[in-house]
């Protein structure tokens, strides 16, 4: 039977997570990236075939069944290429690897507020509990992490007057002395920005979890 592992404290978020240590993270994956799969074409978008049931006559094999490949109907802007054509996955890499800092994969002005920033955001304000599920052969292996939300604050909730208000974090030992509301909202994106395209979330929400959270959270 594994070890349960308990969800880090702010406190031990300082103290344990190797990425504030300055060391070097990989990560193993038993899912497929995405690209991997092909797209489906418009027709089949906007005309899906029905899909046949299966009768006691005429059982289906588990084998041959296949998960039909998802396109989401939203899509977020990130920035305007000078790509005509649609490239290879080596090649989209190479490019985001100029234009995204390692640890902070999206736009950002502010090498400091990366994506552990805004991670600890979360973590510290009490709204997620994270676990980082190591590999049983390498602790330093990130198997996959798992999120449980269990509140969403609005200004209130964290004692903040305006959007740009500062509130310190609860551990001084953090590189960065406070965030703004403004952060926390967007750590509730880029925090998981973690490996993109080959790390998987298992993410749920508490039972506990107030109903009545702030409509930005929606979108």
């Amino acid at each position: 039977m594994s070890e349960q592992k308990r969800p880090m404290s702010a406190a031990d978020y300082v103290k344990n997570q190797p990425h504030l240590q300055g060391k070097q993270i990989t990560t193993s994956n038993q899912f497929s990236t995405l690209a991997e799969f092909p797209h489906l074409s418009y027709a089949k978008v906007v005309n899906p075939l029905p899909q046949k049931t299966a009768t006691p006559s005429s059982p289906q094999k588990t084998t041959d069944q296949k998960s039909s490949y998802v396109l989401k109907q939203h899509q977020q802007h990130l920035i305007t290429t000078s790509f005509t054509k649609p490239i290879s996955l080596k090649d989209l890499t190479h490019f985001t690897s100029r234009i995204f800092y390692e640890d902070s994969q999206y736009l950002t002005d502010n090498l400091t507020k990366n994506r552990t920033f805004f991670e600890f955001i979360l973590v510290d304000t009490k709204s997620v509990e994270i676990t980082h599920h190591t590999d049983k052969t390498n602790p330093e292996l990130i198997s996959y992490p798992t999120c449980k939300i269990l509140r969403i604050c609005n200004l209130q909730d964290l004692g903040l007057f305006n959007f740009h208000t500062r509130k310190d974090f609860s551990i001084p030992e953090y590189h960065i002395s406070g965030f703004t509301y403004v952060d926390y909202q967007k750590a509730f994106l880029h925090t998981f920005y973690l490996r993109t395209y080959d790390h998987s979330w298992f993410i749920s929400f508490d039972f506990h979890c107030p109903k009545l959270i702030p409509g930005w959270f929606y979108e």
